[in-house]
């Protein structure tokens, strides 16, 4: 029924212009035979244009949220502690109190440990890869942390201790 009305009304108004480009004058242009609401468009003061929205980039806004590049907001539930680029997955500490976070984005490859002590959350320490993806773990007694080596089919070893990693063998 609606789509039937449409193509009414589409057929009405194409008619109605056929009609006036049948019966116009062959001296006048078309435009100055045209009603004037067609013919010419009303002149926009500057005072009326519509104002630019202001431009927003993704990123933590000045009120808190973060703001996503498809356009949502959000609020995060805790803290908010920005680690890098492309984070593509995270081990946790057997002990808890350190979190290992895994970045293969177009940005530099690397392992960021972030300390979990509630009083003070903060990335504790950062170590950069030639190339990794998803794999990541640490050894059942923590004393090793464990990273895939991506396209160069290695695995990546360091000695973890309070935080930091050191002695790196791939």
């Amino acid at each position: 029924m609606m789509r039937t009305i449409g193509l009414m009304l589409a057929a009405g108004t194409l008619l109605s212009i056929g009609w006036l480009l049948m019966l116009r004058s062959p001296d006048l242009p078309i435009a100055a035979q045209l009603p004037p609401t067609i013919a010419q468009p009303k002149e926009i003061l500057p005072s009326q244009a519509p104002s630019e929205p202001e431009r927003i980039l993704p990123g933590i806004q000045p009120d808190g949220f973060l703001q996503l590049p498809n356009g949502w907001r959000l609020r995060p539930a805790g803290r908010y502690l920005e680690l890098g680029n492309f984070p593509v997955t995270m081990a946790l500490h057997p002990s808890g109190q350190f979190l290992a976070v895994l970045h293969a984005g177009m940005g530099e490859h690397e392992v960021v440990i972030v300390d979990l002590n509630p009083k003070k959350q903060r990335i504790h320490s950062r170590y950069s890869v030639d190339q990794t993806f998803i794999g990541l773990t640490f050894s059942p007694d923590g004393r090793h942390l464990f990273a895939s080596g991506g396209e160069f089919e290695v695995v990546h070893q360091w000695d973890f201790e309070r935080g930091s990693l050191s002695n790196p063998r791939p």
